[in-house]
């Protein structure tokens, strides 16, 4: 029997055929084994299978639903139209969702192939980004490594699709940023803009990027800038509020986010947020940055010149670290952008971690006990976050012969 299995995993034809029909009775079955062995291509198309199922089962949820209110604008009309409609201009005036309803449209499609189509296309983007990295994680990398890809994996909650818009603008930039640090190409680094068709706050890590470049790695300028900007966040100046009143940042940004009833809702939810915080959650990511700066730290007791290591991108982290602090007064840009520059850190050590000077850390227990903690909780936020909507036992053990009552959640939170 065991040689029988490792043929249909060996053999990719065979493989795919036994996943196909393992998908149509047990998709849930179909993704845990495709967990393990996520190197292979088929296992990554059957992610995004599952991807398509897990949203076609939830339908529309929190902001989601907003987009499918929207969508439900584009039956009969052209995509000219649409591009000039104000309540579609109110989610965004990016292409990417403006076009994504407009073709979902033409075929009329139903709430529950809006939501997989949006939960699938996110998911290729986040595969997308992964792959990246295929070339160091098809090698025999150790524990330690697959522990802090599976950080990478988890750091931005499962659910983010359901905004359609900023997470998706992330991993679209996360793409191209991470091909020019492996590549040194810098075509990818101007392909990192493309970014902002999808969410136009994806101007700010392009242009830290630039920034990181013309400073041509110059550690002592970053070391400022970020001590700068923990000055800044704790003395209490709104830098971002002073920004806002900067020409150039009202003309790029939509007037949504420069109206007042909007910076005071948002100054009133951010408020609410710090005064009674949920400690387990809003800690995961400040903790699991605090805990990356330890293992530098770490590193360096032994190598003098980690940081040297893909030194732009360690630059990236430090100056996107700057930014999240210089914008901590805007609780929805500062959990944003502090999750991003956690998502690029542990980019950052798990290639540091391959360098042959680095290896001798792949022996501490203790730290890979850690990284394990923040993979569990992560996941396990994530799904109590979500509970009142992925808890019905036939979305995880049912198919697409029996459809999930549909949960549909108000109070959406703009992403």
């Amino acid at each position: 029997m065991n040689r029988f299995f490792n043929f249909k995993i060996n053999n990719n034809g065979s493989y795919f055929a036994f996943m196909a029909l393992l998908y149509v009775v047990s998709p849930l079955m179909c993704f845990i084994v495709a967990l393990f062995y996520y190197k292979k291509t088929v296992s990554q198309f059957f992610f995004v299978a599952f991807a398509f199922y897990f949203g076609f089962q939830l339908g529309a949820n929190l902001d989601l639903m907003l987009h499918w209110d929207t969508y439900q604008l584009f039956l009969g009309h052209s995509l000219g139209e649409m591009y000039t409609h104000p309540i579609v201009l109110y989610q965004g005036q990016e292409p990417y969702h403006i076009l994504l309803k407009w073709i979902l449209s033409r075929f009329d499609v139903s709430q529950r192939v809006f939501s997989g189509t949006a939960c699938s296309l996110y998911t290729i983007f986040v595969l997308t980004f992964i792959r990246q990295y295929k070339s160091f994680y098809l090698e025999n990398i150790t524990s330690l490594n697959v522990l802090v890809l599976a950080n990478i994996v988890v750091i931005v909650e499962f659910y983010w699709y359901f905004g359609i818009r900023f997470w998706t603008a992330a991993f679209v930039f996360m793409i191209f940023y991470s091909r020019y640090i492996i590549t040194g190409k810098k075509k990818f680094l101007a392909l990192s803009a493309t970014a902002m068709l999808f969410h136009v706050a994806m101007a700010t890590p392009v242009c830290v990027a630039v920034g990181v470049e013309l400073i041509r790695d110059n550690r002592i300028v970053e070391y400022v800038v970020l001590a700068i900007s923990f000055v800044i966040r704790f003395v209490g100046f709104q830098f971002d509020r002073f920004m806002q009143k900067n020409p150039l940042v009202q003309a790029f940004y939509k007037d949504n986010y420069q109206k007042d009833f909007y910076i005071e809702a948002i100054n009133k939810v951010t408020e609410e947020k710090y005064s009674n915080p949920n400690l387990v959650y809003t800690s995961r990511i400040p903790l699991m940055l605090t805990f990356f700066f330890f293992l530098v730290a770490f590193l360096w007791t032994r190598n003098k010149h980690v940081t040297k290591i893909y030194p732009k991108l360690f630059g990236m982290v430090l100056m996107m670290l700057a930014v999240s602090n210089f914008g901590v007064s805007d609780l929805v840009f500062y959990e944003r952008f502090l999750k991003l520059t956690t998502l690029i850190a542990y980019c950052w050590l798990f290639l540091a971690l391959l360098d042959p000077s680095n290896v001798w850390l792949s022996n501490h227990f203790i730290i890979k006990v850690i990284l394990l903690y923040f993979v569990s909780i992560s996941i396990l936020i994530a799904l109590v976050q979500q509970r009142m909507i992925i808890m019905d036992m036939a979305l995880w053990f049912g198919n697409f012969f029996y459809l999930v009552p549909l949960h549909e959640l108000e109070n959406g939170f703009k992403n």
